[in-house]
C-alpha cells in the first residue's frame, strides 16, 4: 500500500480530511465486526495508512477477532443498549452471554451496571463498556475472550477517532452505521436465503434420523446387548419413526415460515396493504399446521 501512516501527517490534516477518515474508519469497523465476524482489534494511528486515492488503509494484522452470529447479534444489543441507557438489556445480554460462578453477586452486578449507566454521560459509549468488563470481571462474571476482544477493538478504533476530532459525534455516527448494516442483512433476498439454508439444514437431520436408528438398532444386535426384534416390530419402530420425522419436520416448517412471514410484514411488494411476501410465507406455514393435524387426528383414530 502508498500512503502515509497517520502519526507522520496527523498535524498536516485539516479538520474535513480528518472527519472523513473518520467516517470511513466507523464505517470499516462496523462492517468488518458486525456484518463480516472478522475485525483488526487494533486500529492505534499507527496502524493507519491515508491513500492517495483519499481511502484508508490497514496495517499489522497481529491482533484479529474472529466472531459467530451469536456474538454479533450480542455485540449490536449490548452497544445498542449502552447507547440508549437501557440497562435491563445490558444486564440480560451479559448474562446471557457469560456465566455466572459460586462468588457471582447478580444483586451488586445489576446495582452497579445501574450506577454506571444511569449516572455517567454517553459520550464515549465504549469507556462505559471498558468500566462494564471492570463491574463483571469484579462480579465474578467469566465473559468469553471473543467478547473482551471485540470490546478492545471498539474502545480502540473509538480512541484514535477522538484524537483525530475530540468533537465528534461518535454515538450518533456508529449508530447510524449499524442500523444500515443492519437494513443490509434484512434485505428479502439474505432473509430467504438464510430461512433456505436453516430448512434444507433442518431437513437434512431429520432425513438421516430414521437410518441412524436403525444401523443403531443392528450394531446393538451385533454387539453385547442382544434385542429380539422380529420384521413386524421393527417396521413399526421405523413407520413410527418415520411419523415422528414428519412431524417434527412440519412444526418447525410452520415456525420458521412463520419467523420469516413476521420479518416480511414491510417488504414490498404489497397486496390489499399486506406484503405479498409475507402472505405466502403465512399461507405455506397454515398448509403445515394443517398437515400436522390431520396426522395426529388420523393416528388417534387408528389406536382408538
Amino acid at each position: 500500500l502508498e500512503g502515509a501512516k497517520l502519526t507522520q501527517i496527523l498535524k498536516h490534516l485539516t479538520k474535513t480530511q480528518k472527519d472523513n477518515i473518520i467516517k470511513i474508519l466507523i464505517k470499516s469497523t462496523i462492517t468488518q465486526i458486525f456484518e463480516k465476524g472478522i475485525f483488526h482489534a487494533d486500529l492505534h494511528l499507527g496502524n493507519i495508512l491515508l491513500l492517495k486515492n483519499k481511502k484508508i488503509g490497514l496495517l499489522d494484522f497481529g491482533i484479529v477477532g474472529k466472531i459467530d452470529k451469536k456474538t454479533i447479534e450480542l455485540g449490536i444489543k449490548l452497544y445498542n443498549a449502552i447507547t440508549a441507557k437501557d440497562t435491563n438489556t445490558i444486564t440480560d445480554a451479559i448474562l446471557e452471554y457469560g456465566y455466572t460462578t459460586e462468588k457471582t453477586s447478580l444483586d451488586n452486578f445489576i446495582y452497579e451496571v445501574n450506577k454506571l449507566i444511569k449516572t455517567e454521560p454517553i459520550k464515549r459509549p465504549t469507556h462505559q463498556l471498558r468500566k462494564l468488563f471492570e463491574i463483571t470481571a469484579k462480579n465474578q462474571i467469566v465473559l468469553p475472550k471473543e467478547i473482551i476482544l471485540l470490546g478492545k477493538a471498539l474502545i480502540t478504533a473509538e480512541a484514535t477517532i477522538k484524537t483525530l476530532n475530540p468533537e465528534f459525534d461518535f454515538v450518533t455516527e456508529s449508530r447510524q452505521s449499524i442500523a444500515k448494516t443492519l437494513e443490509t442483512k434484512k434485505t428479502p433476498k439474505k432473509i430467504i436465503n438464510e430461512f433456505l439454508e436453516q430448512t434444507k439444514n433442518i431437513t437434512n437431520i431429520l432425513a438421516e434420523l430414521p437410518g441412524e436408528t436403525l444401523e443403531t438398532m443392528k450394531t446393538l444386535r451385533r454387539g453385547q446387548i442382544q434385542i429380539e426384534l422380529d420384521d413386524t416390530h421393527l417396521k413399526k419402530i421405523k413407520r413410527e419413526i418415520d411419523i415422528s420425522s414428519n412431524r417434527i419436520s412440519y412444526s418447525l416448517l410452520a415456525a420458521s415460515l412463520i419467523m420469516g412471514g413476521s420479518l416480511l410484514v414491510k417488504t414490498p411488494p404489497f397486496l390489499g396493504g399486506y406484503s405479498f411476501l409475507s402472505l405466502i410465507s403465512y399461507g405455506t406455514a397454515t398448509i403445515f399446521v394443517l398437515l400436522l393435524l390431520m396426522s395426529i387426528i388420523k393416528e388417534r383414530r387408528f389406536l382408538t
